[in-house]
């Protein structure tokens, strides 16, 4: 959801601006300091309780007996160099590492691994083009989950110094190689964001959006959804699509801290439920 800095030609004289066009994500980034310097690196750390950790759709527990409570320690660090870095053109090399670790259930301790490259070019101060391609790693417990390469070209528009419009299309080739997914979940997906952000002095911004989302497992092969299909394909569960609109604000607070919210709402509708 974050990102930092893409330079824009000199007439564009707004920091907060300066910092988000070139780029994408539903979040801008606007404390990121990053005038004058080429890298960025943060590390974030804290604490999180879990009430039912091994939870199944039907709300029982999925795993073991007893209490499925849980404390986690949870620490993310962010890496992030400009290779190429004009007013006109960005290229951006980033990895992102989250980790849980829980104190008793550690099957559940959950590590994501993202390194990404980010290519931007402004057709002029205002509008710029771009694609991001990455590979995002997950494990659960001791176990790899899942792998996805994937592929997101974007275009962003600047409005004077006081917004941003985004447009995306995000792609992505899902492996899962943990039960009961694997042979089942695996597959294409597909993304398409819009996004307004306007800036507020001081720092502060606000963001709605809309986000349309697929995915298409490649074992789900029926054409026809029920009553009129009769197909019973093993991917079948997992071929859905979904909707969603979101707001998001930010805003300094006291001793350099800063408080990102963020509400969506999201409607799924899936093709062949239980199939």
């Amino acid at each position: 959801l974050e990102q930092s800095r893409g330079e824009v030609a000199p007439d564009v004289t707004s920091q907060r601006s300066s910092w988000t066009v070139g780029e994408l994500g539903r979040l801008p980034a606007v404390r990121t300091e990053w005038e004058d310097k080429r890298w960025g690196f943060s590390v974030s750390t804290g604490f999180q309780y879990d009430s039912n950790v091994t939870v199944t759709p039907d709300g029982k527990a999925g795993a073991g007996s007893g209490d499925q409570n849980d404390l986690a320690w949870v620490a993310a660090v962010n890496v992030a160099y400009n290779l190429i870095e004009r007013s006109d053109f960005l290229l951006r090399f980033e990895y992102d590492l989250y980790q849980t670790l829980h104190l008793d259930i550690s099957d559940f301790d959950f590590r994501s691994q993202q390194p990404r490259l980010t290519a931007s070019y402004g057709l002029t101060p205002s509008l710029w083009v771009g694609s991001q391609g990455g590979y995002n790693y997950y494990s659960l417990g001791d176990d790899t989950y899942q792998g996805e390469p994937y592929v997101l070209p974007f275009v962003s528009y600047l409005e004077g110094t006081w917004g941003l419009s985004q447009l995306s299309y995000r792609w992505g080739d899902d492996t899962y190689f943990s039960s009961p997914f694997t042979g089942a979940r695996s597959g294409p997906s597909q993304t398409v964001n819009l996004g307004q952000t306007v800036f507020f002095p001081k720092n502060r911004y606000l963001t709605v959006g809309y986000q349309w989302y697929d995915e298409n497992p490649d074992v789900a092969t029926c054409d026809q959804a029920p009553p009129v299909g009769k197909c019973r394909s093993l991917g079948n569960d997992w071929q859905f699509s979904s909707n969603q609109a979101y707001v998001g604000a930010g805003t300094p607070l006291v001793l350099g801290a800063y408080l990102d919210v963020l509400y969506l709402f999201r409607s799924d509708d899936y093709r062949w439920p239980n199939s």
